[in-house]
């Protein structure tokens, strides 16, 4: 494959570690033990408490806002960074630096476990050989087998209610039509008259549209059935959890949470998506036990049990695993990790860091006019082809493929030279507010208060602001607009301070002079002390995968290398792809693979050098 076939995105993704470090802390059978073990734990004799101040320096444009709000953070008219933001980019450096835990059954999950739906089927297979496991699979999840024959399983029904909350599916049969009509543009029920009181104009079929799909038949007309004497089939809890998770479908909801209107009236019908509710329902369905009504399609299993159900005959299916199922088994322990210890465990007991407000330094302060930011494509998860790791180039991993781990934690690229405004003043089909982003060169300085933290918890999270002091080319990422190239600052610490407790209880020193019990203390001894616990406690291929994830996040935090490419960084390697953009949509339409950090840091070095 060519290198410019190759997916490109403004981020990319540090690996996962083989194995999760655990703190200090005794692990604990139980959350009542491992409070007790906390407990103890930080009532240790040796236990530090301090701060850490740090400068900050924008090296790019910098943005944090409140809703929607054009103006720069300032809740006492200067300009601030909010202590929060300082404390979630710490936290997850602290959880990579760390190998920490990565779970999703928890207050404060480190991702939403849910489960993901096929998306982009109508892709030509023909055209891209690699897509034809993932429209096979999609394929295979309408299908059934009769005595042993492969048979097309989708069928056509209507989702109904009974008195007593239980949901059914009542089968009947269904004709595609290619209906051209005013209402073709629209999802749509058109529901009988049901005031026709002796039915003499009551239609045997019902039109269902789904909605525009360009050269398809978007129409289909479901017969009525007699729900007297039709069979009902009961619809399991399970799978209809499964079509509730579904939070990103547009157009018909079965189950009429989401109100769909065309608000086109005809004679006789309604034009709509909404179901028909209680005396309604009864009235068409001529049951009085019925109190919901729906037309449908649905898959059923080899015993006649509903596998899965949607409103139009190809609807959106579930994959069979969640996120939660592809990451390790060994990262989702319930065992304390150091952000746990450090940062507090929401369920358990709180953090023992506080991180106050950056305050700005006045001078430095110049604002960027006020203007819409450019408005990019966010691809979710559900783009495999970004978020699983790809290691077979014969075959594109699937969200269905369980041994596929995701690839990692998402970081965004610095983009020294990207323009962050859009061309034109006002957006099309898209409505961004403006934001007034303070210039680079902007100096900030704040404070990280922590509480009794031994010296290796010390040293875990002084580890975070070591990077750059050990490695001078790293920068870091926070604010808003970290896709179109806001936000890269260099962060360093000013001075580390230990309080000593029983000099702070009396109020004058020797001399006279007020006794803060403060004394400097050095980076260096602390973050060396975390080092030997973590070469300690690592297996050999816990170290190994370390320093490959070391690797990945040091190529995306290179704010030097970002900095000397030759014209734009963001026009090459880490743009998001533009789907008006005929490269770029053929790129999205075969689903290419993302390459990880360290091989597009490579393509890059090796086109500097065929410039050169």
């Amino acid at each position: 494959m060519a290198d410019q076939d190759h997916a490109t995105t403004a981020y990319n993704f540090v690996p996962l570690p083989a194995e999760m470090l655990r703190a200090e802390i005794q692990p604990g059978a139980t959350d009542e033990e491992r409070k007790a073990n906390y407990i103890q734990h930080v009532q240790q004799t040796d236990r530090l408490t301090g701060f850490i101040d740090i400068d900050i320096q924008a090296e790019t444009p910098l943005f944090i806002g409140i809703g929607n709000s054009e103006k720069f953070f300032s809740p006492t008219g200067a300009p601030r960074i909010p202590g929060s933001t300082l404390r979630g980019m710490t936290k997850n450096l602290v959880k990579i630096l760390t190998c920490g835990a990565m779970r999703g059954d928890k207050d404060d999950a480190d991702f939403n476990d849910k489960t993901l739906f096929y998306r982009a089927v109508a892709t030509k297979v023909k055209d891209y050989p690699d897509l034809r496991p993932f429209r096979d699979a999609y394929r295979e999840e309408f299908t059934r087998y009769e005595n042993d024959r492969r048979v097309k399983g989708v069928e056509a029904g209507f989702l109904i209610q009974t008195e007593n909350g239980r949901w059914w599916i009542v089968p009947t049969t269904a004709e595609p039509k290619r209906d051209f009509s005013a209402t073709k543009h629209a999802a749509s029920i058109d529901w009988p008259d049901l005031s026709d009181e002796d039915n003499k104009n009551r239609p045997i079929t019902l039109k269902c549209y789904s909605g525009p799909i360009d050269n398809k038949r978007h129409c289909t007309t479901h017969v009525i059935p007699d729900f007297s004497t039709s069979m009902r089939i009961p619809l399991e809890d399970a799978v209809i959890q499964s079509y509730q998770k579904d939070t990103e479908r547009r157009g018909v909801d079965l189950f009429g949470t989401k109100k769909v209107e065309t608000g086109k009236e005809e004679k006789g019908y309604t034009t709509g998506a909404q179901p028909l509710r209680k005396e309604k329902a009864a009235t068409f369905t001529k049951q009085g036990d019925i109190c919901y009504v729906m037309p449908c399609f649905y898959t059923p299993e080899d015993d006649g049990s509903i596998r899965h159900f949607g409103f139009q005959r190809n609807y959106r299916v579930a994959y069979h695993h969640s996120i939660g199922e592809h990451i390790p088994d060994a990262l989702q322990s319930d065992d304390i990790d150091f952000a746990d210890a450090i940062f507090g465990r929401k369920e358990l007991w709180h953090g023992r860091v506080a991180f106050e407000d950056a305050t700005a330094e006045p001078d430095t302060i110049r604002f960027e006019n006020a203007a819409f930011p450019k408005v990019l494509g966010s691809p979710k998860p559900a783009a495999f082809q970004f978020y699983l790791e790809q290691k077979a180039p014969e075959r594109l991993a699937l969200w269905n493929d369980k041994e596929a781990h995701v690839r990692g934690y998402k970081f965004y690229w610095h983009q020294p030279k990207a323009s962050w405004t859009m061309d034109k003043d006002a957006p099309d089909n898209m409505s961004p507010h403006k934001i007034t982003p303070i210039k680079k060169d902007a100096i900030f300085h704040g404070r990280i208060r922590f509480e009794r933290l031994s010296p290796v918890e010390l040293g875990a999270l002084l580890s975070v602001f070591a990077l750059e002091k050990e490695n001078p080319c790293l920068r870091y990422k926070i604010g808003q607009g970290k896709s179109i190239g806001l936000g890269s600052v260099s962060i360093t610490v000013n001075q580390l301070k230990l309080l000593d407790q029983t000099k702070a209880a009396t109020l004058f020193t020797a001399d006279g002079q007020w006794e803060k019990g403060e004394q400097d203390a050095s980076m260096d001894t602390y973050t060396s002390k975390f080092k030997t616990y973590l070469a300690k406690h690592l297996t050999e291929e816990g170290r190994t995968s370390y320093e490959a994830l070391l690797q990945e996040l040091f190529a995306l935090m290179d704010y030097d290398f970002a900095k000397e490419q030759k014209g734009s960084w963001s026009e090459n390697d880490v743009c998001t792809m533009d789907i008006d953009n005929d490269a770029d949509k053929e790129k999205f339409s075969s689903h290419r693979p993302l390459p990880t950090a360290t091989e597009v840091r490579q393509r890059a070095e090796q086109r500097k050098h065929q410039d050169n």
